[in-house]
C-alpha cells in the first residue's frame, strides 16, 4: 500500500478575529499608563506649547491642551485666554480652570458648547476637586484614565451630553464621581437586532437609552450601500420605544441599517442632540430563492483552535440572511472530533451524517473523497438556486500530487503547541494539513472533488472561496476552473479572518455571483486593521482563467522564441524584478520578506517588467503577448492593503498582484532551489527527489491541467538547463491571526510563574468588558515561526497551566479578551517564559 502525504513546514497562520457587523476598521492602541509617563507623539506637542509653564506641571498644563484640541476649543462659547501664555497670563488665568498648590483643583466648562471625545488626559490632574462637563456636546466612550480622578474629585457633572462606555470598572468610576450620569446621556440604543424577516420589510428591536426625558426619539436610517448617502426611513414616537417596522424594502436584498438617538433642546441643555449611530445589517427574504453555504475547515492542526470562532460567526451571520442555509464540516486535532453542523436563522443543530455514512468521527479532511462526499450531501439534502463553497486551512503553493513508498504510519504523540512534531519519513518536522492524517490537498485533489460533486463540472458552484494563502495561482485555480463561476482567493499569505458574520451578510439572492464576490473581498478587507496586516485578494471568473491561460501560451512561445536567439537577460530580468510571494523560506527563523529566493512571482508584474525590457516591435512577440497579458488581468477586481506586516515589521509587503505563475529564475538554478520548475511536466508517473532527505524517492502520481493543455511547461522545460534530477522540495503555510482591535482596547495583565517541569501556568485579570464573551491565548515558540493562536478560553477562566512545553526554549505568551465577533476588546503584556524563568517586558505597542 502506498501512502500520500501532505506536508507543510513551518506554519503561518493566516487569520483570525474579525472586526464588528458592518465593516469597520480599527487599529491596535497602547494600553492605559499613568498619566505622568504619557509619550505619544500628540502629548509631546502639547508639552512643547507648555515647556515655559511653572505653575503647573508640564503633564498638567499638555492635559489642558489637550482637552481643548479635542473638544473643538475653538468652537467653545467663551476660551477667554486659552492656549495663551505670557508672563501675566498662565493656564491657571485660563477659562474656567483653577489652580492652588501648583496643580488644577477645578475644572468648570458647563455648557460652554465643548464636543468630540473626552481624551486620556482627562485623568491627568492628580489634585483635582471639582469637575464640570455638564450640558456639552461631548461624545463617545469615557477612557479608563477617568479612574485616576475619582480618589480626589468631590464634585463632578456630566449631565446632558453623549458619553458611553461598556466597560463595568469605568462604568463604577462615572458612579462614584457622578451617581446619576447616565440617566442624561443621548447614547445609541444598544442590542439592534433584527427580529423578522420579509420579503418587502425588516422589523427592528433594541434596548432603549436609560435616558428618555426631555422628548425625542430614535432616528432609523437604511442604504443598499453603506458607501451611498443613508435615507432617513421615519423616527420612533419616543425615546422609550424599543421596535420599529422597516418597510418599503424589496426582496432578497443586503440593507445596511442605522438607528440613533435624538433629545430636543430643553431647559439643561440649548443644542439639539444626536447620538452616533448603532449598525446592523439584514437582508429580505426572498420568495423562492435560497442560497447553499458549504463550509470546509480543515483544522486538524494549529488551526483547532480557531473552529469555535469560526461556527460562531456563522451562527451570528446565519440570524441576518433567512435565505441561507449554512452546512459546516470541521475537523479539530486529535482524534473523533471531525463533525458536521446545519446552521439557519441563528440555530446551530449537530448531526450523525458522518457517523452514519463513514462509521466513524475522525476523517481525513484532506482526502479528497471526504471533501466530495461533504458537498454531495449538502446540496442533496438542502437543494438550492445558489451555491457558495468555502475552503478554510492551510493553502499550499502549486504542490504536487505525491505517493510516498510504503512507511509506518503509526501516529507520534504531537505537541500542538510548538513542541515535537512527528518525523515523517521524509524525515523533515512538518505541519499537514490534517496532522492526525499525515495528509494534505492538493490542487489537483481539489478537483478530484470539485469534479464529482459538480456533475463534472455540468453543474458548477456559484462561488468557491478559497479562505487560504496561496492559492491565487493560474496554475491551481486552472486544475479547478470548471467547479465554479466565479473565485476568490488570495495570491500570497492571507490573514484567517474568518469574518463569515459579515460575509452571510451579503449573499443575497438579488445580487449577481460578481457582486458577492466583490462584498466579500471587500468585508475581508475592511475586518482587518490598516496597519500590520498587508494582503491581496481578488475575484476572478472561469472565463477569465482560460483567457489568462490562453494568453500565458502565446507569451511562452515568444519567450521560447526570444530564448532560443539568446534573449534570455531581458527575462531574468524581469523576472527579478518582479513582485516575490514567500512559499518556500521555511524554518524557524522565517524571515517573511516577499523576495526571492521564491519560485512563485505574480504575472502582472512580470508581463509589465517585459514591456520594459522588450521593445514593441520585437521580432518574437514578447512585448505584444505580454500587454495583451496585461489587458486581461487589469480588469480583475482586487483588493489590497501594503505596509508591514505585525509579524515582520521589519519588512515592507508591497504585493498588490493578482495571479502568480511559476517564475523563470536563473537558468542553471539547481532543482532544489528551482524544485516546482522540475517536475512541472506532463511526463507522469515520474520518480523525484524528496530533497530534505535525498535517499527518498517519491513518485509525481498525477499532471497538472495547465501542464496538459498549455506550454508554459514547454518554455521552463527550455528556460532551465541544470534541472536533470526532478526533486520535491519543502513547502510552508503559516497563517498569523489577524488581531482587530478596537480604538478603545485596554490591557489586562499577565504573569507567569513556573508549575513544575516544562510546565507554566498563566495567571491574568478579568476583562471588565461586559461585550467579552472569552479570551484568546498567543503563542510564539519554538518549531513556529509566528503568533499562533492556541487556547480559547470562557471569560469566567482567568488560569490555565500549560504542560509540555519544550526545556531550554522560549515561548512568548499574550492573552486576547475577545468579543462574539472575536473582536479584541482588552490585550495583556507580553509575557515570556524561558528555562522555568518568567520576564515581563513592557507592555507591547503594536
Amino acid at each position: 500500500m502506498n501512502h500520500k502525504f501532505k506536508f507543510f513546514s513551518i506554519l503561518i497562520s493566516c487569520l483570525i478575529a474579525t472586526a464588528v457587523l458592518g465593516g469597520f476598521w480599527h487599529t491596535l492602541t497602547a494600553a492605559p499608563v499613568p498619566p505622568s509617563t504619557m509619550t505619544t507623539s500628540s502629548a509631546e506637542a502639547e508639552s512643547n506649547h507648555c515647556e515655559s509653564v511653572t505653575v503647573i506641571s508640564l503633564t498638567e498644563c499638555a492635559a489642558l491642551v489637550t482637552l481643548y484640541t479635542n473638544t473643538d476649543g475653538p468652537n467653545w462659547l467663551t476660551s477667554t485666554n486659552w492656549l495663551s501664555l505670557t508672563e501675566t497670563i498662565t493656564p491657571c488665568d485660563w477659562y474656567g480652570v483653577t489652580c492652588a498648590n501648583n496643580h488644577v483643583v477645578e475644572l468648570k466648562l458647563n455648557g460652554n458648547q465643548l464636543s468630540g471625545t473626552l481624551p486620556n488626559p482627562i485623568g491627568a490632574f492628580p489634585e483635582l476637586t471639582t469637575l464640570y462637563l455638564q450640558n456639552n456636546q461631548l461624545k463617545g466612550t469615557v477612557p479608563t484614565w477617568i479612574c485616576f480622578l475619582q480618589d480626589t474629585v468631590t464634585t463632578a457633572d456630566f449631565a446632558y451630553n453623549k458619553l458611553n462606555t461598556f466597560k463595568s470598572k469605568v462604568r463604577d468610576c462615572m458612579n462614584t464621581l457622578d451617581p446619576d450620569w447616565r440617566e442624561t446621556q443621548t447614547v445609541p440604543p444598544r442590542n439592534l437586532t433584527i427580529t423578522e424577516f420579509y420579503t418587502d420589510a425588516l422589523t427592528l428591536s433594541w434596548d432603549p437609552i436609560p435616558y428618555t426625558a426631555d422628548g425625542g426619539y430614535y432616528e432609523i436610517r437604511y442604504a443598499l450601500d453603506p458607501r451611498d448617502t443613508f435615507t432617513v426611513h421615519g423616527q420612533t414616537a419616543d425615546k422609550a420605544a424599543d421596535t420599529y417596522l422597516l418597510d418599503g424594502l424589496e426582496p432578497g436584498r443586503t440593507y445596511y441599517i442605522t438607528v440613533r438617538s435624538f433629545t430636543p433642546a430643553h431647559d439643561e441643555q440649548p443644542a439639539d442632540l444626536l447620538s452616533n449611530r448603532i449598525r446592523t445589517i439584514g437582508v429580505t427574504a426572498h420568495p423562492t430563492e435560497k442560497i447553499l453555504l458549504m463550509v470546509y475547515v480543515s483544522a486538524d492542526n494549529d488551526l483547532s483552535p480557531n473552529v469555535g470562532t469560526i461556527s460562531t460567526r456563522l451562527m451570528n451571520g446565519s440570524q441576518t440572511n433567512p435565505n441561507l442555509q449554512v452546512v459546516l464540516l470541521t475537523d479539530e486535532f486529535g482524534e473523533g472530533n471531525t463533525r458536521l453542523a446545519e446552521i439557519a436563522n441563528g440555530v446551530v443543530t449537530f448531526t450523525n451524517a458522518i457517523s452514519d455514512s463513514w462509521g466513524t468521527n475522525e476523517l481525513d479532511t484532506a482526502d479528497p473523497a471526504v471533501l466530495a462526499w461533504f458537498l454531495n450531501h449538502a446540496q442533496s439534502k438542502f437543494p438550492a438556486s445558489r451555491t457558495i463553497v468555502s475552503i478554510v486551512g492551510h493553502g499550499l503553493a502549486l504542490t504536487p500530487e505525491i505517493i510516498w513508498p510504503e512507511v509506518d504510519t503509526a501516529r507520534a504523540p504531537f505537541d500542538i503547541l510548538g513542541g515535537p512534531i512527528p518525523p515523517l519519513p521524509q524525515g523533515s518536522d512538518f505541519t499537514p494539513g490534517d496532522v492526525t492524517d499525515r495528509n494534505y490537498l492538493s490542487p489537483i485533489d481539489l478537483r478530484h472533488a470539485f469534479m464529482e460533486a459538480t456533475n463534472n463540472g455540468a453543474d458548477p458552484f456559484d462561488i468557491v472561496f478559497f479562505d487560504q494563502c496561496f492559492q491565487g495561482n493560474l496554475d491551481t485555480l486552472y486544475e479547478v476552473r470548471t467547479a465554479a463561476d466565479v473565485f476568490i482567493a488570495s495570491p500570497n499569505y492571507a490573514w484567517l479572518i474568518a469574518a463569515y458574520d459579515q460575509y452571510l451578510t451579503q449573499m443575497a439572492p438579488a445580487e449577481d455571483n460578481a457582486a458577492m464576490a466583490q462584498a466579500i473581498i471587500e468585508r475581508y478587507q475592511g475586518a482587518l486593521p490598516d496597519r500590520g496586516h498587508p494582503n491581496v485578494i481578488f475575484w476572478i471568473t472561469q472565463s477569465d482563467i482560460e483567457q489568462i491561460a490562453t494568453a500565458v501560451n502565446t507569451l511562452a512561445d515568444a519567450l521560447t522564441a526570444a530564448t532560443h536567439n539568446g534573449f534570455n537577460i531581458p527575462i531574468l530580468t524581469s523576472t527579478q524584478n518582479s513582485q516575490f510571494v514567500d512559499t518556500t523560506q521555511c524554518s524557524p527563523n522565517q524571515l517573511f520578506n516577499l523576495t526571492a529566493p521564491d519560485e512563485l512571482i505574480g504575472l502582472e508584474s512580470f508581463v509589465k517588467n517585459l514591456q520594459q525590457g522588450f521593445p514593441a516591435s520585437d521580432p518574437f512577440g514578447v512585448y505584444t503577448a505580454a500587454a495583451d497579458l496585461e489587458t486581461l488581468l487589469s480588469p480583475i477586481s482586487r483588493t489590497v492593503n501594503i505596509g508591514q506586516p505585525y509579524v515582520a515589521p521589519q519588512y515592507q509587503w508591497n504585493y498588490t498582484n493578482t495571479l502568480t505563475i511559476l517564475a523563470p529564475l536563473p537558468r542553471k538554478s539547481p532543482a532544489q532551489f528551482a524544485w516546482r520548475a522540475s517536475i512541472y511536466t506532463e511526463a507522469t508517473p515520474l520518480t523525484a527527489v524528496w530533497a530534505p532527505d535525498p535517499s527518498i524517492s517519491v513518485t509525481i502520481s498525477e499532471p497538472l491541467a495547465l501542464v496538459q493543455d498549455g506550454r508554459w511547461d514547454n518554455f521552463l522545460d527550455m528556460w532551465y538547463t541544470d534541472l536533470d534530477t526532478p526533486t520535491v522540495g519543502q513547502w510552508c503555510h503559516y497563517i498569523p491571526p489577524a488581531i482587530v482591535t478596537t480604538d478603545e482596547t485596554e490591557a489586562i495583565s499577565l504573569t507567569v510563574t513556573a508549575a513544575g517541569p516544562n510546565s507554566a501556568t498563566l495567571t491574568w485579570t478579568e476583562t471588565t468588558d461586559e461585550r467579552a464573551v472569552g479570551y484568546q491565548l498567543l503563542v510564539n515558540g519554538p518549531n513556529v515561526i509566528g503568533w499562533t493562536i492556541r487556547e480559547m478560553f470562557p471569560v469566567s477562566q482567568t488560569t490555565f497551566t500549560q504542560e509540555n512545553l519544550t526545556g531550554n526554549s522560549e515561548y512568548h505568551l499574550q492573552i486576547l479578551a475577545v468579543d462574539a465577533a472575536g473582536t479584541v476588546l482588552e490585550q495583556s503584556n507580553e509575557a515570556v517564559w524561558l528555562e522555568q524563568a518568567v520576564v515581563l517586558p513592557l507592555i507591547i505597542r503594536p
